[in-house]
């Protein structure tokens, strides 16, 4: 999956799980926000617990973080 398709996929569950469907401009963005916490959760786990495979996983995920901002 792609960084732009992960970063959707994110979204749209918070979006799906937390308004439904139809979401507002202000509901959208509160489902970016939480998109972004999500993934910045996902950095931090990177950081701890994968040592040895960090400079594969950290680039995919930062790319998916620069897409969620993009939406």
């Amino acid at each position: 999956m792609t960084p732009t398709e992960k970063a959707e996929e994110i979204v749209f569950k918070y979006e799906k799980y937390l308004y439904g469907y139809f979401t507002t401009d202000e509901e959208y963005a509160r489902c970016v926000e939480c998109a972004l916490i999500a993934v910045d959760e996902i950095l931090d786990l990177i950081d701890t617990i994968y040592d040895y495979d960090r400079e594969s996983l950290n680039p995919y995920w930062q790319e998916v973080k620069q897409e969620i901002d993009k939406l």
